[in-house]
């Protein structure tokens, strides 16, 4: 049974909102290269249960790697970036992706630099300075500049954004019930030379799923359940559409960090409500 994209987004929305916070939970202060083996290995053979089977071995199978790639590279930077930083604050800048799926598509796909989408990056960045409000827009921008938090998310979104789209073009050839586990499976293999180059790191990671390990499966639950629900919807509308409604996980980010973790979210909130509309704008068909 095939439900509704519309219907699916609520689910995907909660989803990413809880990870978020149980991410933080689950990282603070922790090596990044173990909390994305932990993550991405955790739902692994769960999602295999949801297999419909594998393309034969071609050049097809370039596509899921790239794919594993950037989640890998992303995983290491948005992970480091939450064992740092509030989740008030990583979990708006996130919406960066949106302006690098932009400059993506206009530079290597010709697409029209619009004046919606100028006014979308503008209402991005304007947020921006709202995140750690200082004198002015750049100095508040220039601030952020040099956080390192800060930089890991961009980084972070930059990868993300060229893996949604990768996965988008995956989907052709991958049944959509299959690619989850493959991209999982695939990203825990990548990490698992790591683990495997002293025994400091095993002792780590020992302690790491000992000590958090109720935090590892909530994490990892919630990031698996969004990420197989974000599949299904970009076989039903396009990644255009489902991205920015995708950021509406940002406010219960927010809320969370508020009243669980006890962050001081001050302008985070009018930050947020910013930099989710500037990203809408990005995505969405020409308005204006």
């Amino acid at each position: 049974m095939m439900f509704d994209w519309r219907f699916l987004m609520f689910f995907n929305v909660l989803s990413l909102g809880f990870f978020n916070l149980f991410l933080k939970k689950f990282s603070s202060k922790k090596n990044p290269i173990l909390i994305s083996l932990a993550i991405n290995a955790l739902p692994f053979p769960f999602l295999l249960l949801l297999n419909k089977g594998f393309p034969q071995l071609s050049l097809i199978w370039i596509y899921p790697l790239l794919s594993v790639i950037f989640y890998g590279a992303a995983n290491i930077t948005s992970f480091k970036a939450f064992s740092k930083g509030d989740v008030s604050l990583i979990a708006p800048l996130a919406t960066m992706g949106s302006v690098f799926a932009l400059m993506v598509s206009v530079i290597f796909l010709g697409e029209a630099l619009t004046i919606q989408k100028v006014v979308g990056v503008l209402l991005v960045f304007l947020g921006m300075g709202y995140l750690n409000k200082k004198e002015n827009l750049w100095k508040s921008l220039k601030a952020l500049y040099h956080s390192d938090v800060a930089r890991l998310v961009v980084l972070s979104c930059l990868f993300l954004a060229l893996a949604n789209v990768n996965d988008k073009f995956s989907l052709q050839f991958f049944n959509q019930f299959s690619y989850p586990s493959i991209i999982f499976g695939g990203a825990a293999l990548l990490f698992v030379p790591y683990l495997l180059t002293g025994k400091k790191n095993v002792g780590e990671f020992k302690s790491l799923m000992t000590n958090r390990w109720g935090f590892a499966v909530l994490a990892s639950f919630f990031l698996s359940v969004s990420y197989v629900l974000f599949i299904s919807m970009i076989t039903q509308a396009d990644v255009s559409i489902i991205v920015p409604l995708s950021n509406l996980s940002v406010f219960i980010a927010i809320f969370l960090g508020k009243h669980v973790l006890k962050e001081r979210v001050e302008n985070r909130w009018f930050a947020a409500a910013l930099m989710v509309v500037g990203a809408s704008l990005l995505m969405m068909p020409q308005l204006f």
